[in-house]
């Protein structure tokens, strides 16, 4: 299969389809959207009293709107609500349920046109609590590609020996049928063979064909996804669960001074970690600590920690260099709030039965590679974030 090339891309589309306005009007009659006076090209929105006049026809007729993308070719919008839905001064209760309603609307319509849409969940805001419990149920799927059909059979047969499988789910964009799973700490997985092989539009077609495509040199310009860091309550549990039922391997971890674990770094490579899991300091379950994204060199972080500072990213931890597994990088906290990093470097582990190291708690004590601290928040701060 071949990946469709993509061109011009809306990051910024609401939407509120009629579908989606009379599911709202059952939900709450006396709050919920109401049209009026609609005509070819605007209609009035009434939301809870609040009167939007000439909200555009494309916001809610479908048709129209795939009209009005292909006249500005547009190829691609990321759509998300309209901002009137958000309920924010109503009760609690009562936001958190248009917020579930409205994101299963945004994820139908994505699955119906993965060519034409990608979605942005809401929240209700004004509820902590409820807010981190439907970004927890929007969230998408850390999916892992086996080797083959054959190996995919093999992995779904051990994860359903553990009692922690959901079932198969339809192909999604860019990926076929997969088998959805949660680790010990809830976080949800999804496994997969087939998918696309990206094939670069002529303009970023590089001159050698065993690179995916040309060197653009845009923003911090990182190459690939690196790893993710997951947080969890039990790291040795889910650690077990993915050695075990997955066939990762173990090449770092911490063990504290009251044996229970604090880290583990895995991998299905030669690569030092591309599955990571660390203790949730507040024992929640489910959160994200961060992902990273690869550049080549030392010099390319450097960059990236000044093209950060002029563009008002936060820096949470300046460049250095990481004693587990010897990763050169630097830590930020992206517009969303989530921790991202910027990395290079790093061990490889070529031996089969290379031995695992194991970290104690007052080695971890001395910080980083050269000395440098750890700073607090490191050890504090994830996403969703804890009430």
């Amino acid at each position: 299969m071949v990946t469709p090339t993509t061109g011009t891309i809306d990051v910024h589309a609401h939407i509120l389809t009629e579908e989606t306005i009379r599911l709202l009007q059952a939900e709450a009659p006396k709050v919920a959207p109401k049209l009026s006076e609609v005509n070819d090209e605007f209609g009035t929105l009434d939301v809870a009293g609040s009167v939007y006049r000439k909200f555009p026809r494309g916001g809610w007729d479908l048709e129209r709107r795939l009209r009005d993308m292909a006249a500005s070719q547009v190829d691609i919008q990321v759509l998300s609500v309209c901002p009137q839905t958000f309920l924010y001064a109503q009760p609690p209760s009562l936001a958190a349920a248009f917020a579930r309603i409205q994101n299963e609307q945004l994820a139908k319509l994505v699955k119906a046109r993965p060519d034409r849409f990608l979605a942005i969940a809401t929240l209700p805001l004004q509820a902590p609590e409820r807010a981190a419990d439907e970004l927890r149920h929007a969230m998408g799927v850390l999916g892992l590609r086996v080797a083959s059909p054959e190996a995919l059979k093999r992995r779904v047969a051990a994860v359903e020996a553990t009692g922690r499988g959901e079932g198969w789910v339809d192909g999604d964009r860019g990926r076929g049928r997969g088998y959805r799973f949660r680790d010990p700490d809830g976080h949800r997985f999804e496994l997969y063979h087939e998918c696309d092989r990206y094939d670069p539009p002529e303009h970023l077609r590089p001159a050698l064909k065993n690179v995916p495509g040309r060197y653009t040199g845009r923003g911090c310009a990182v190459k690939r996804l690196d790893h993710v860091n997951v947080l969890a309550a039990d790291v040795r549990a889910n650690r077990d669960f993915c050695v075990d039922a997955l066939t990762y391997r173990l090449y770092e971890r911490i063990e504290l001074d009251d044996g229970s674990e604090a880290g583990a770094w895995m991998s299905a490579s030669i690569a030092a970690h591309e599955l990571i899991y660390t203790r949730d300091a507040h024992g929640a379950n489910g959160r994200l600590h961060h992902l990273a994204f690869w550049v080549d060199t030392r010099e390319e972080c450097l960059r990236a920690a000044d093209i950060w500072l002029d563009a008002g990213i936060e820096i949470e931890a300046a460049p250095s260099k990481h004693a587990i597994a010897q990763g050169f990088f630097l830590y930020g906290i992206e517009p969303g709030g989530n921790r991202v990093e910027v990395t290079t470097g790093g061990r490889f582990v070529y031996a089969p039965d290379e031995p695992c190291v194991v970290w104690s708690e007052a080695e971890r004590a001395k910080g980083q590679a050269w000395g440098v601290q750890t700073v607090p928040s490191f050890h504090t701060y994830g996403t969703p974030p804890v009430v």
